[in-house]
């Protein structure tokens, strides 16, 4: 059975890394908005790159933005995939 769109809560904080050639780091934290639990292992990626990372045993995760306006896409087994501009 899979959940419907809204299959997350996500706790997304943009952090802006000016130092070196103006890099965005994403973090956040993926949890299941039913359960109220962290979600491991969720795939968090960067449309049309190859940019790609998973969350952790607490669902954290961090992941470069390559450039404004790219969309993250989460996806997990048993879940809809979900997106969000950055």
């Amino acid at each position: 059975m899979k959940h419907s769109a809204p299959w997350t809560t996500l706790l997304l904080t943009i952090v802006a890394t000016h130092a070196l050639h103006a890099q965005v780091i994403a973090t956040g934290t993926v949890i299941d908005h039913v359960l109220q639990a962290a979600l491991p292992g969720v795939a968090v990626t960067i449309e049309d790159t190859d940019i790609g990372t998973t969350t952790g045993a607490a669902g954290n995760f961090a992941i470069r933005i390559p450039a404004p306006g790219a969309v993250l896409s989460f996806s997990f087994v048993g879940f809809v995939r979900d997106y969000i501009r950055e």
